[in-house]
This record gives structure tokens, C-alpha cells and sequence, in this order.
């Protein structure tokens, strides 16, 4: 994820970070869950960029790369 975004918001910087939460809805689920945030709908530069189906096109595919590598590596 850093790498996309470092490419295609140069200059930005990435900020995201993996942690575990004990949130409820994560806790008691089954099958595991995960709980992604990628934005502040409440922030306005956040909220346009959601806006774009590209933008939210492009996160999904990171995210799904992200993921699919990590599955590999825990082999």
C-alpha cells in the first residue's frame, strides 16, 4: 500500500499503520474479520477523494494486493 501510494501521491507520504483492535464486531464475528480505515469521511480532501470511483477503485485493488501478499508470506 505504501508503495501505490508513495507512486501515485508523491510527495504525501503514508501514514497507515496495521494494529490490532478489540473491537466488539471484530472480537465476536466468525469467520475472522478485519476492520479497515482508509479515510475521515468528515474530513473534506478524504471525502473527495472517496468520491471518485477510480480513487476507490484503486484502494480496493491495493488492499487486495496487500492482503493476497501477507496470505502468502504466513505459508
Amino acid at each position: 500500500m505504501k508503495e501505490k501510494y508513495d507512486y501515485y501521491q508523491p510527495g504525501r507520504g503514508f501514514l497507515g499503520e496495521v494494529k490490532e483492535r478489540q473491537l466488539y464486531v471484530l472480537r465476536e464475528t466468525n469467520p475472522p474479520a478485519m476492520f479497515l480505515e482508509l479515510g475521515n469521511i468528515q474530513n473534506d480532501k478524504d471525502r473527495q477523494r472517496f468520491i471518485k470511483p477510480s480513487n476507490r477503485q484503486a484502494v480496493a485493488e491495493w488492499v487486495a494486493e496487500g492482503m493476497i501478499e501477507d496470505f502468502k508470506m504466513s505459508k
